[in-house]
C-alpha cells in the first residue's frame, strides 16, 4: 500500500522511489524504445480526443493524461512517429485554452509548430495546421494582425501541398474569415 497512493476513483499516483526503481528498470531493459514508442502512441491518442473547445466535464476526463502527454511531447518526442508529431501539442494546447488559459496553449502549440518545422519541413501540413491553431490563439489574445500572418502561411502551404476544393483550405480560409 505504500509503493501506490489513490488520488482520486480510479487514478493512482507511483512512490517517487518506486518510480525511480521501475526508471533504472528500462533503461536495462532489452527493449525499451518499444515501450517508449506504445508510451507516445497512447499519449497521443489520448490528445487527439481533446476537442479545441472542451467541455468542463472532458477537461476533468483527460487531466489524469496530461501528465503523461507532456512527458511524451517533451522527452519522448523522438519516439513519436511522424503522423503523431504534432499530436500531443495540439491537444495540450486545446486543453489550456478551453480553460482560458493562452498564454500556457500558446506555449505548446508554438513548441509544436517549432517540432513539426524543424522534423518536417516547412511545406507540411501538420506545419500548416500548427501555424492555423497559432492564428486562433492569437486571434482570441487579440494579436489580429500576426493571427492574420499565420493564417495566411497555413493557406499557403496547404494551397500548395492540397486541391483548391479541400476541407483543411476553407477551414484555413474561415479562420482567416474570422
Amino acid at each position: 500500500m505504500h509503493i501506490l497512493k489513490r488520488t482520486s476513483i480510479g487514478t493512482y499516483r507511483l512512490h517517487p522511489l518506486t518510480r525511480c526503481f521501475l526508471q533504472a528498470k528500462l533503461e536495462h531493459f532489452s527493449h525499451p524504445n518499444i515501450i517508449k514508442k506504445k508510451f507516445c502512441q497512447t499519449a497521443s491518442k489520448i490528445a487527439q480526443g481533446i476537442p479545441q473547445r472542451a467541455s468542463r466535464d472532458q477537461l476533468l476526463d483527460v487531466a489524469p493524461a496530461i501528465p503523461h502527454i507532456v512527458e511524451a511531447a517533451t522527452y519522448l518526442q523522438d519516439w513519436l512517429h511522424d503522423t503523431d508529431l504534432v499530436v500531443p501539442y495540439t491537444g495540450l494546447g486545446w486543453f489550456y485554452y478551453s480553460q482560458g488559459a493562452y498564454e500556457r496553449a500558446e506555449s505548446w502549440l508554438l513548441k509544436g509548430y517549432s517540432v513539426s518545422q524543424k522534423r518536417l519541413g516547412e511545406e507540411h501540413l501538420d506545419v500548416a495546421a500548427s501555424l492555423d491553431n497559432l492564428s486562433t490563439i492569437y486571434w482570441n489574445k487579440g494579436r489580429y494582425s500576426e493571427a492574420e500572418l499565420f493564417c495566411q502561411r497555413a493557406i499557403k502551404i496547404r494551397r500548395k501541398l492540397l486541391d483548391d476544393n479541400h476541407l483543411d483550405i476553407a477551414q484555413s480560409l474561415n479562420t482567416l474569415g474570422i
